[in-house]
């Protein structure tokens, strides 16, 4: 859905092509025929902000170095991000380009070659959960929410009441087939 909704409101729409073909390369990535780069990305998004989806932007520099990244954006503050990010590169490079070493640096920690993952208590994992939680609706920040098998078997077990609470107001809310029975990947509603 948000992806055609910023392909028709900012990736056809003059201004936005002129800025970006002015200032930037700009690179679509398919991630039907790609799923290897979409992969990559979609880590390098989910540092950045929390949470994933699509569309993902990316904004890196010539070497790969990725220093700013989102997913949907309204065209006003595409338009504005685009702006910054442009006026930045043209008079103070320097500071994204060693944002970009940085970013990378910890991305690349985070990988774990041997396979196994560096064990977290439980309480420090839930910790996260709580600040992240929404009280009033259930899940994770605010509307679009991708609601995550994992991380609800996780809560089910370590945090009963934020899984039964995201879980009743997922079964209120617009994301759940009340015709077909089931679950969506995302609803626009909180």
């Amino acid at each position: 859905h948000w992806c055609h909704v910023m392909e028709r409101e900012s990736f056809e729409d003059a201004q936005v092509a002129e800025m970006l073909n002015k200032r930037f390369v700009a690179v679509k990535v398919d991630r039907e025929e790609r799923p290897d780069i979409d992969n990559i990305y979609m880590r390098v998004c989910q540092a950045f902000t929390g949470g994933g989806g699509w569309p993902t932007s990316i904004f890196m520099t010539c070497e790969q170095k990725p220093f700013f990244a989102g997913t949907y954006f309204p065209k006003r503050h595409f338009l504005q991000i685009l702006d910054v990010i442009g006026e930045k590169w043209a008079r103070d490079r320097q500071v994204l380009l060693q944002s970009g070493e940085e970013i990378s640096r910890v991305l690349s920690k985070k990988e774990d070659l041997d396979g196994t993952a560096e064990a977290v208590p439980w309480d420090a994992a839930v910790a996260v959960f709580r600040r992240g939680f929404d009280r009033e609706y259930g899940g994770f920040g605010s509307a679009p929410k991708f609601p995550s098998a994992h991380n609800l078997m996780f809560l089910l077990y370590a945090a009963p009441d934020m899984a039964e609470k995201t879980l009743r107001q997922m079964y209120r809310g617009g994301i759940f087939d009340h015709i077909g029975f089931g679950f969506s990947r995302y609803s626009t509603d909180r």
